[in-house]
């Protein structure tokens, strides 16, 4: 019987033990560009318009490098 109880009161205390109150502090939000390019940008691509043959599109869902001589994506 002891033996039972002081297994109970054992993980009783562990559970009280990593239940302290801790604040977590939110982290920078990042703006679209950042969001989008987590992964990194291979071709170079810049939103600049006279940059016409690999040009950036930021879109909320995507992003993407344009070429207007291709008319495709870079």
């Amino acid at each position: 019987m002891l033996k039972h109880t002081s297994r109970y009161l054992l993980f009783l205390l562990l559970i009280l033990a990593g239940c302290k109150e801790s604040e977590v502090t939110p982290t920078k939000s990042l703006t679209l560009q950042e969001e989008q390019q987590l992964l990194g940008n291979p071709s170079g691509a810049t939103s600049d318009v006279g940059n016409y043959n690999n040009f950036l599109m930021l879109r909320p869902q995507y992003a993407l490098s344009y070429s207007r001589e291709r008319g495709t994506p870079y």
